[in-house]
């Protein structure tokens, strides 16, 4: 139960927009026509994901579906060829942050739908409702009575309760062996 609560909580915007830095920051090591493209359609996403995704989040008509530039930015990819080692480590690592990036999206999204989804709730009012049952059918009813009878019986056995402390300020006695 508590694994489904902390998992319906982790809204990944944060993730996202970190995803969206560091793909800006490798595209810096692209060759220069595909840089300039990829630095462009990375602004376009974010101001997409801002003006765009977010109200329909709020408004909880978010599908998350295709953002547009995600689509734009992986055509630019299509045409890149790396000469270099730095631009083909750049290439590998674009995708890669790309992956993690889509992954983030995801979780905004499903995390716009409601932090507990209505199947949890319903277990949960049902295990409510079983435990309330339990109480009203095994709870004990003479439990509030029981120091009250314990000293009544104490007193018809005609000796005082041997739990209680002696009144008279002597010792106890001392025991057999």
């Amino acid at each position: 139960m508590f694994l489904a609560f902390s998992s319906y909580d982790e809204s990944k915007t944060e993730a996202e927009a970190l995803a969206v830095v560091q793909q800006f920051e490798t595209a810096q090591f692209l060759p220069a026509a595909a840089r300039q493209r990829l630095v462009g359609e990375l602004v376009c996403y974010g101001r997409s994901v801002i003006s765009q995704e977010w109200p329909r989040m709020e408004t909880g008509s978010e599908s998350g579906g295709v953002n547009p530039w995600g689509l734009a930015m992986f055509r630019t990819m299509k045409t890149v060829q790396p000469t270099t080692p730095a631009e083909q480590s750049a290439y590998d690592r674009w995708f890669d942050q790309t992956s993690t990036r889509e992954e983030a999206r995801r979780d905004r999204v499903y995390a716009s739908e409601g932090v507990i989804p209505v199947t949890l709730w319903r277990v949960l009012y049902f295990i409510a409702a079983i435990i309330v049952i339990y109480m009203l059918f095994f709870a004990d009813s003479g439990s509030g009575r029981s120091p009250r009878r314990a000293d009544g019986v104490a007193r018809r056995r005609g000796g005082r309760d041997p739990a209680a402390a002696p009144d008279s300020g002597q010792p106890l006695p001392a025991r057999r062996q």
